[in-house]
């Protein structure tokens, strides 16, 4: 199966953040690609606004646009959107949370991932303002089981065997990564370490850094470092991005999961 990781710039407009992705979506899809990767936050970038009063539920018209182009395309799309999830009264002001959705739309699918672990380090609680999801989720795409997981779910091994043990060959990851001292060889690390963690191809897009390359290495906030990577089941890098706005792709092969997993059978150890 042939894959896609969509590495943009999104701002505050989600319909202009939806124009920009419908674009890359056909174009990845003129590629090949069966299955097409955009970043968290699709819809909005962060420190663009208030994300609850922008947040729409699946049934909205930016999820019901991304759809009806899968079904057109007959390719499966994941994106970064934000739904709304409840309030809460702290102090005098009411604080409306929303879900850090990934969006999975296809011709026969079309449902959120709630992700499960919010940004709360550093001194910030995204969780103030994102309400973290409970439930694994994977779906499918041809013979292909795929799990998902965003951004800050990577610092979580456990997340990424649970999805393997439960038929996950393929883990997506929509991510908006911040830049900073560290951030890339961290971000690298991690990415590689959770393919190897859960013997499964892992397919990461990530929101591109604003100002590119001459930005490169300075603290960003949650705006995006690029280095999209897909990594197979060993650890190796298939295709990784800069820091640019760009698509990568990569061939996967559902015989490498299972080779992988039966001379390296990890996931069936209980401790």
């Amino acid at each position: 199966m042939k894959i896609a990781a969509v590495q943009v710039t999104t701002g505050s407009d989600w319909a202009e953040n939806l124009a920009k992705a419908e674009g890359q979506v056909r174009k990845a899809a003129a590629e090949g690609a069966q299955l097409v990767v955009l970043p968290e936050a699709t819809m909005q970038a962060f420190a663009t606004g208030r994300l609850d009063e922008g947040a729409q539920d699946l049934d909205g018209e930016f999820a019901q646009r991304l759809h009806a182009l899968a079904k057109e395309l007959n390719v499966t799309v994941v994106a970064g959107m934000f739904s709304p999830a409840d309030s809460y009264v702290k102090g005098d002001k009411t604080i409306n949370r929303v879900y850090n959705t990934a969006l999975i739309t296809g011709p026969d699918i079309h449902r959120g991932y709630a992700k499960i672990h919010t940004y709360d380090a550093f001194d910030y609680r995204e969780s103030d303002t994102v309400r973290p999801g409970v439930d694994l989720v994977t779906f499918e795409v041809g013979e292909w089981t795929v799990g998902v997981a965003v951004c800050f779910d990577i610092r979580f091994p456990d997340q990424f065997r649970a999805l393997a043990q439960c038929g996950a060959q393929l883990i997506v990851v929509p991510t908006s990564w911040a830049d900073g001292p560290g951030k890339l060889e961290q971000w690298r690390l991690l990415s590689a370490a959770r393919a190897l963690d859960s013997t499964s191809y892992l397919c990461a897009a990530g929101q591109a850094r604003p100002g590119g390359n001459e930005e490169a290495g300075n603290p960003s906030g949650p705006t995006g470092i690029g280095h999209s990577v897909i990594v197979d089941p060993q650890g190796k890098r298939l295709a990784e991005a800069g820091y640019e706005e760009e698509t990568i792709y990569a061939n996967i092969d559902a015989d490498e999961v299972a080779e992988v997993r039966r001379s390296l059978p990890v996931l069936e150890s209980r401790t």
